[in-house]
């Protein structure tokens, strides 16, 4: 299995993996770019029964982009704090909206580069255990997850 990770096929199967569930053709639905390309303010800062909203699930999705990122960079686990988990967003102007969009694909494009650098995911996370293609897994879970979450609030 070491030696799997350590591949460039297995390298390519991640990539094409996070790329479906970002801006391909996945087949449970649509993918997060077609979704949240097409909604507005007033649609991401609405709640049903008590939910984190729109906003707030992209907020806390661009921040595990951003740990996971670091994760590789430095090879150490840094906490999220609540508040940089779930930031409260009660209200979102068009250019504040545009510009978490913009930090989204930012954040997934660095990671789309960075599944194209070999890496050894064998290896554990310092502070954690669990191994870099664990957390490379669990971003792609992570997404998929939300994805829905935020497909059912946009249809509502």
């Amino acid at each position: 299995m070491e030696e799997t990770l350590k591949s460039d096929a297995f390298r390519a199967l991640m990539l094409e993996q996070f790329n479906t569930v970002n801006d391909g053709k996945a087949w449970y639905g649509k993918n997060l770019t077609d979704t949240l390309n097409h909604l507005k303010p007033a649609q991401v800062v609405r709640r049903f029964e008590g939910s984190h909203n729109i906003a707030e699930l992209v907020s806390h999705m661009c921040r595990w982009r951003e740990y996971v990122l670091q994760a590789f960079e430095n090879g150490v686990h840094v906490a999220v704090s609540d508040y940089e988990n779930f930031p409260k967003i009660d209200t979102i102007t068009e250019d504040e909206w545009e510009q978490l969009l913009n930090q989204f694909t930012e954040l997934t494009d660095k990671l789309q580069a960075l599944l194209g650098i070999p890496h050894d995911l064998s290896q554990r996370l310092d502070g954690k255990d669990y191994t870099f293609w664990e957390l490379l897994q669990g971003i792609i879970h992570h997404d998929i997850y939300h994805a829905g979450q935020i497909n059912l609030l946009a249809a509502r």
